[in-house]
């Protein structure tokens, strides 16, 4: 985590960075917030609650973040591309 994602994700409280790490690393938004120690009597309330805590603009903003920087992780870098096609090259 950068200092910028550091940042927003201080900005949240404990449910809302517990859920949207969650939510980050693959499980469902119900499952997330349960994981997260929501306490919605049903899973009804639970879809509502996760839906309103998700759509709050500091979590909106922290997640967005997160996403850009794994797409950008995903993407070869140029000199990474380089490299390869060098060693590609040079028959190795």
């Amino acid at each position: 985590m950068n200092a910028e994602q550091q940042a927003l994700f201080d900005n949240l409280t404990q449910l809302q960075q517990r859920v949207a790490t969650n939510v980050l690393a693959g499980m469902s938004q119900r499952v997330a917030y349960y994981q997260a120690g929501g306490s919605a009597k049903t899973d009804l309330s639970a879809d509502a609650t996760v839906s309103e805590l998700l759509s709050n603009p500091n979590v909106k903003a922290f997640m967005d973040s997160m996403k850009k920087q794994a797409v950008s992780d995903a993407i070869m870098s140029r000199e990474e591309a380089m490299k390869i096609l060098t060693t590609l090259g040079r028959g190795n």
